[in-house]
């Protein structure tokens, strides 16, 4: 099944975009120093090594594609019902594992 292309394209950028910031708030919280990026995989490897990484980490890296190709008008490829349900299903693991450790 495939979702109405637009609103199934937005809604996995701000999938992105809660993982991006949810990352950036730890390392902010860590004193990092990071650079400016929205790919995943560059800020998972900047945390600190004593920050927790959970297995669904491995994952994450899919969503930085998001971030550039749907946020800007143009022609996207289809997204799945399935490819945004991980997307969402993430997002919220990664928003509560950063709200756990933010509030230690």
């Amino acid at each position: 099944m495939i979702l109405k292309k637009y609103f199934s394209i937005k809604l996995c950028y701000h999938a992105q975009q809660s993982v991006e910031k949810s990352i950036k708030a730890i390392l902010i919280q860590s004193k990092v120093n990071f650079k400016f990026t929205h790919n995943i995989k560059n800020l998972i490897a900047s945390l600190p090594q004593e920050i927790e990484k959970p297995n669904f980490f491995k994952d994450l890296p899919i969503l930085t594609d998001y971030a550039v190709s749907t946020r800007y008008p143009g022609d996207y490829e289809e997204i799945l019902l399935s490819e945004y349900k991980t997307a969402i299903f993430l997002a919220q693991q990664t928003f509560d594992w950063a709200e756990a450790i933010l509030k230690k």
